[in-house]
């Protein structure tokens, strides 16, 4: 058998075959991953969102909320483990092997979408590495799709405005400023929204302001009439008295006028709630159940109903009672003033 010495020129030849293999098969990443920009999807015409995550949903996911984020859009990252046990089974041997993957849940808080994003680009990192994406939105297209609405809203509000201004009772008055505004606050969400797909260019000044003094106007006249009972096996009036200050307070912050029950009014809210008696017998602590109501009417006729219950326990039984009665006092009040601000269309 004949051995051949390798040639220091033969080496070379191997060496230099094994480096570029190697090259070939670890490509470098696009300019998009390194930098945030294409030149397939150049910034004049296009906004862009670069996402990396363990799976392409979430590279997606992540991209999306980069563009979201350029619009001064609230994005949250909710992370959700999952683990998955893999079986090997080799020689008559077995083995289990966790493998824990982690899914991230992208979401936007915004008062719209950006349905017109897409992914129009995907990258896998080689040797098992992260996803990545990018994302883009059509300035052109947003822009158009933006200031449509934007007519639409500019009519809308100014339709609201009428009606508050020819409204004779207050309540009508009010619920029409809060359209009113509620609309005024969308419109300066797309406002900004259009300044930032067109370089900076805003739109005139609207009169959002104006609207909103005017609804502090109609809010402030509207006279609100409170009363309250209980059902309480110790002290019945100091719970209904307290509900009572504590509606009234929260009202009041509202910007409505709490005036007293026996005279005119332009609703009327009556509250009820009702403690239960100790319960021993309720493993481990002491149990004291709640429940309550509120109705507010205008005119006699019933528009807001309001309702919530449930049961507070501690090792001592006075301080369990305490615990049920300030539960249920916050939960009415809370539930008829997110109900009433709704009736009077100040919700965004």
């Amino acid at each position: 058998m004949i051995r051949l010495r390798p040639t220091p020129a033969i080496l070379f030849i191997a060496v230099g075959s094994a480096i570029a293999l190697g090259c070939a098969t670890t490509p470098s990443p696009p300019d998009w991953v390194l930098t945030g920009a294409s030149g397939d999807f150049p910034r004049e015409r296009f906004i862009l969102g670069v996402g990396s995550g363990n799976d392409r949903d979430v590279a997606a996911q992540r991209a999306r909320a980069e563009i979201a984020r350029s619009f001064d859009v609230s994005v949250h990252d909710t992370v959700h483990d999952r683990v998955q046990t893999t079986v090997t089974e080799a020689a008559g041997a077995r083995s289990e092997s966790l493998v824990e993957r982690i899914a991230i849940d992208t979401r936007t808080t915004s008062d719209g979408d950006f349905a017109g994003t897409e992914i129009v680009r995907i990258w896998i990192e080689p040797g098992g590495g992260p996803i990545w994406a990018l994302a883009a939105l059509e300035r052109q297209a947003s822009r158009d799709a933006w200031e449509a609405r934007l007519s639409t809203l500019d009519a809308a509000i100014a339709r609201h405005s009428r009606a508050a201004r020819r409204a004779l009772d207050p309540v009508p008055r009010a619920r029409a400023l809060g359209q009113a505004v509620r609309l005024a606050h969308e419109r300066d969400r797309l406002t900004r929204r259009l300044a930032v797909v067109s370089y900076g260019a805003l739109r005139p000044a609207h009169g959002t302001p104006e609207l909103e003094a005017r609804l502090a106007d109609a809010l402030a006249a509207v006279r609100v009439s409170l009363q309250s009972s209980a059902s309480s096996p110790a002290d019945g009036p100091a719970v209904a008295a307290a509900l009572r200050d504590a509606l009234s307070h929260s009202l009041t912050g509202i910007g409505l006028q709490v005036v007293d029950a026996a005279g005119p009014s332009d609703l009327r809210i009556e509250c009820r709630i009702a403690l239960g008696r100790i319960d021993r017998r309720r493993r481990p602590w002491p149990h004291v159940d709640w429940d309550g109501a509120c109705d507010v009417e205008q005119g006699g006729a019933l528009v807001v109903t309001s309702s919530d219950s449930g049961a507070e326990s501690h090792p001592d039984a006075a301080t369990a009672r305490r615990k049920a009665w300030r539960r249920g006092e916050q939960a009415l009040v809370a539930g008829v003033e997110a109900d009433l601000l709704r009736f009077l269309e100040r919700t965004d």
